[in-house]
C-alpha cells in the first residue's frame, strides 16, 4: 500500500524488516522444539537463540542468485551462526515458515483493526445517544417517507458493526492458526511435538489437517470479511454523503482551519473524508475475487497464490485500517444541523403522515381501497402545490366525519413517530450512557426509566450521584448474603440488588486473608468502569449503577452454578496443568468452567462432569462459552489501548425474569489478571496471592490507565 493510505502501526507489520523478524523466530522457536525433544543439543539452541542475526541486504543478495527467498533467507542467517548452523531449518519446508509467519502478522494486524472497529463501534454509539431523540425525514428510494431520528439511524450503523465484532472472532479462530508438517504435511520430517511448541509460544492455533499448506479457503473467508466491513463503512460514508448535499444540508464533515476545499471556488466545503472511505473500500473489496480464485491450487500445493497474497492480504488490512479510523475520526467531530433536520422534516408540509391517516380510517371502518385511494389523492395535490396535505386533511368532511376531532388529532400526531424509540434503544444496549469521565456511575436516558429500577438510588450519604432521573429514592434493606467481599443487600424494588464493597483480601478459597483500607472503594470503582463499557457496547450486564463509591446497584438475577474463566495467557494453576512457562500466549482462548461450590474447593468441571451433574444443558453451556469469549475480547483489546494485558478474566452469569443470559458479579483486578504490556508488572490480586507487594498500588495503576485516578486516590472513606 502506498505510504499516504498507511498508518505506521500497520505499515510496520508489513514490512520486510518484521516478516524476517518473525521467520527468525519461527526458525529458532523450530530449534528448540527440537532441543526439547533432546534430538538437537540444548547449548546449540541457545547459540541459534543469541546469535542469529537478519541482514536484509544480504537476502536480497543471496536471492538475486537463488531465486528462492526462503533459502536466501535461511543461508544469511546460517552466516551468522557456527557449527550450530546446521540445525536452522531442520525438518521444515518452505510454507512451515512461510504460512505460519502470515499468520502471525495477521494477528498482529487483526489487533489493531479490532480495535479500529471498538473505536468505530464507540463514536456510533455516542452519535447515536446524544441524536436520539433529533428528528429527522427517513427517505427510501431518495424520497422522503416517514420521520424517524437522527440518532435510531447511527444506532442501525452501530449495531452492524456490532455484528462485525462478532464476527471477528470465528474469523479469527480459523485463520490465526499455523503449521509445521512438512512437505506434504504427514510430518514425516519434523514431529508434531515441535509443530505444538512453536505454535504455543506463537499464540498460533494448529491446522487439525494441512498439506504443504494451509487450505487458502482460510485467507478467502477472512478477505471477504474484511471486504464485508469495507463496504460496511463505505454504507455509513454514502449516506452522510448524501446528508451533507447542499440541498439537504443536514450534517456536514469537520472543517479544520486553514482546510481549502477547492482550488478553484474558495467557498466549497466538501466531504472529501468520506469520499476518500468511499474510495478505499471499493480497493479492499477488489482484493475478495483474488483471494478466491486463490483458494484453488495444485494437489499439495503450487505458488500461484503466492503473489496474490503478497499484494491482497497487507493492503486489504492497510486500506481497512486507514479507512476505519478515518472514519472514527470523521464521526467524532461531524457537524449535525438539527435545525436543517427540522426544516427539511416539514419541507412537504406534513405528507409524510399519509399513513398515519390510511391506517387511522381504516381501523375507522373504511376499506383499505378507499382509504388509500382518498389519502393519495389528497397527497399528489398537495405535491403540486397549493393547501398542504395536513390542510388538505383536516378540510375533509368525509375524513372529519370518520375520526371525529379525537382520532383525526392521533392521526396528525408527529410524537408517535419517536414512541418506540427508546424501546429500540434499549433492546440494542443503548438505554442508558455511561458516564465517560470521572464516576463510572450511569443514569438512565433523560425522560426514561430502566428496566427493573422504577426509582432512582439514594445512596448511604443522601446523594444521587448522577442517578435523579430514575425517579423516587430507593432504599437498602435486609443483608441477603455476605460474600468473601462484599455484602449483597435487598432494596425496596425487588428486582433490585444493593452490592457494597468491603476492604476484605481473600486467596486460595480464604486460606489467606487480610484487609486493606480503600480497596473496597477502589474494585468498586474500577468494576463500575468495566460494567459499564460493556453495557455500551451491547453485552447485557446486571449492572444499574453507582450511586455511592462503595456501591453498585444490580439487577436481581438467578445465578449459574458455574464460574467461566477465560484464559490469553498462561498464568496461574495452568503453569502446573499444562507445563508451559508463564506468560506464554496461548494460540485461541482456553474456556475453563469451575463449579461454584467453596465446600469443594470450586473444581475445574468438564463437560462431561457438567452433563453428568445436569448442572446446564449443552446449549446454554455453548452460549456460555460464546458470551465469555466475546467479553473477554471486547475487555482484551480495551485493555491493550490502555496498555495492559488481559492475561485472563473469569466470569459469572446468570438470568434475569426473562430467561436471558446476563452478566453478574465483577470485573476489576479482583477477578481479572492484568500485566503491565511491556514490562509485564504485575497489577491484580496475584500481588497479594504471591506476595509481590502492596495489591492496592496494581489496583490503582489499573485504575489510572482508564482515566480512574480520582478514585484511584481516595481514600476510601465513606460508603
Amino acid at each position: 500500500m502506498i505510504e499516504r493510505y498507511t498508518r505506521p502501526e500497520m505499515g510496520a507489520i508489513w514490512s520486510e524488516a518484521r516478516k524476517f523478524e518473525i521467520w527468525r523466530e519461527i526458525e529458532v522457536l523450530a530449534v528448540e522444539g527440537w532441543a526439547m525433544l533432546g534430538l538437537v543439543p540444548r547449548e546449540d539452541a541457545v547459540k541459534i537463540r543469541e546469535n542469529a542475526k537478519v541482514d536484509l541486504r544480504r537476502i536480497a543478495e543471496l536471492e538475486a542468485e537463488t531465486r528462492h527467498d526462503v533459502v536466501a533467507f535461511t543461508r544469511q542467517l546460517s552466516e551468522t551462526l557456527g557449527p550450530e548452523r546446521r540445525w536452522v531449518h531442520y525438518g521444515l519446508t518452505s510454507a512451515d515458515v512461510v504460512d505460519t509467519a502470515w499468520a502471525v502478522r495477521i494477528k498482529e494486524a487483526n489487533e489493531l483493526l479490532f480495535r479500529d472497529l471498538v473505536a468505530l463501534h464507540d463514536a456510533l454509539a455516542e452519535l447515536a445517544l446524544r441524536h436520539r431523540d433529533t428528528p429527522m425525514i427517513g427517505r427510501t428510494h431518495g424520497v422522503h417517507a416517514e420521520p424517524t431520528t437522527f440518532g435510531l439511524k447511527m444506532a442501525y450503523f452501530r449495531e452492524e458493526i456490532r455484528r462485525h465484532l462478532e464476527r471477528f472472532r470465528g474469523v479469527a479462530d480459523r485463520i490465526h492458526v499455523g503449521k509445521l508438517s512438512g512437505a506434504v504435511g504427514t510430518y514425516a520430517s519434523v514431529p508434531p511435538e515441535v509443530e505444538a511448541y512453536v505454535l504455543g509460544r506463537l499464540g498460533l492455533g494448529r491446522a487439525p489437517v494441512a498439506l504443504q499448506t494451509l487450505s487458502r479457503e482460510r485467507h478467502a473467508e477472512y478477505v471477504a470479511f474484511l471486504a464485508l466491513v469495507a463496504a460496511t463503512a463505505e454504507k455509513i460514508a454514502v449516506e452522510l454523503r448524501h446528508l451533507a448535499r447542499t440541498e439537504v444540508g443536514e450534517v456536514e464533515e469537520g472543517f479544520a482551519p486553514g482546510q481549502k476545499g477547492s482550488s478553484a471556488m474558495p467557498h466549497k466545503k466538501n466531504p472529501i473524508g468520506l469520499e476518500n472511505v468511499t474510495g478505499l473500500a471499493r480497493l479492499v473489496r477488489g482484493y475478495l475475487l483474488p483471494a478466491l480464485e486463490d483458494v484453488a491450487l495444485w494437489h499439495e500445493r503450487d505458488i500461484s497464490h503466492s503473489s496474490v497474497e503478497r499484494v491482497a492480504i497487507p493492503d486489504a488490512t492497510t486500506a481497512l485500517d486507514f479507512l476505519l479510523h478515518r472514519l472514527t475520526a470523521i464521526l467524532r467531530r461531524l457537524v449535525v444541523r438539527p435545525e436543517r433536520m427540522a426544516e427539511n422534516l416539514r419541507r412537504t408540509g406534513g405528507l409524510y403522515l399519509s399513513g398515519r391517516v390510511l391506517n387511522a380510517l381504516v381501523a375507522a371502518g373504511w376499506s383499505r381501497e378507499a382509504a388509500y385511494d382518498r389519502v393519495q389523492a389528497h397527497a399528489l395535490a398537495a405535491w403540486e402545490g397549493g393547501p398542504s396535505f395536513v390542510e388538505r386533511i383536516r378540510s375533509d368532511a368525509a375524513i372529519a366525519e370518520a375520526l371525529g376531532p379525537d382520532g383525526l388529532r392521533a392521526a396528525l400526531d408527529e410524537a408517535a413517530y419517536f414512541r418506540h424509540v427508546p424501546a429500540i434503544f434499549r433492546r440494542i444496549g443503548l438505554w442508558r450512557p455511561a458516564d465517560r469521565g470521572g464516576a463510572p456511575a450511569e443514569q438512565a436516558v433523560e425522560g426514561e426509566r430502566p428496566e427493573g429500577a422504577e426509582r432512582a438510588v439514594k445512596g448511604a450519604d443522601g446523594g444521587m450521584d448522577g442517578m435523579g432521573a430514575w425517579g423516587a429514592a430507593l432504599e437498602r434493606s435486609d443483608l441477603l448474603a455476605r460474600g468473601k467481599a462484599k455484602d449483597v443487600y435487598g432494596t425496596n424494588d425487588p428486582a433490585v440488588l444493593w452490592l457494597e464493597y468491603r476492604d476484605d483480601l481473600t486467596a486460595f478459597d480464604g486460606t489467606k486473608k487480610g484487609v486493606r483500607p480503600g480497596k473496597g472503594r477502589l474494585v468498586a470503582a474500577i468494576s463500575g468502569y468495566f460494567l459499564s463499557y460493556l453495557n455500551r457496547h451491547g453485552v447485557r450486564t446486571h449492572f444499574l449503577g453507582q450511586p455511592a463509591p462503595r456501591v453498585h446497584l444490580v439487577r436481581r438475577l438467578v445465578m449459574l452454578p458455574l464460574e467461566v474463566v477465560v484464559r490469553f495467557v498462561v498464568a496461574g494453576s495452568l503453569i502446573k496443568r499444562l507445563g508451559l512457562p508463564e506468560g506464554t500466549p496461548l494460540g485461541r482462548p482456553i474456556v475453563e468452567f469451575y463449579y461454584k461450590r467453596d465446600d469443594l474447593g470450586d473444581p475445574l468441571l468438564t463437560e462431561a462432569h457438567i452433563e453428568a451433574l445436569g448442572l446446564l444443558a449443552p446449549e446454554t453451556l455453548d452460549a456460555l462459552r460464546r458470551e465469555a469469549i466475546r467479553i473477554g475480547e471486547l475487555l482484551r483489546a480495551h485493555a491493550a489501548e490502555a496498555g495492559l494485558l488481559l492475561v485472563d478474566a473469569k466470569f459469572e452469569f446468570g438470568r434475569d425474569d426473562g430467561g436471558a443470559l446476563v452478566l453478574g458479579d465483577e470485573i476489576s483486578p479482583e477477578t481479572c489478571r492484568f500485566w503491565d504490556r511491556e514490562t509485564k508488572d504485575i497489577l491484580d490480586k496475584d500481588r497479594f496471592r504471591r506476595d509481590l507487594g502492596d495489591v492496592l498500588d496494581g489496583y490503582r495503576a489499573v485504575a489510572e490507565r482508564f482515566g480512574l485516578a480520582a478514585l484511584a486516590d481516595g481514600d476510601g472513606g465513606g460508603a
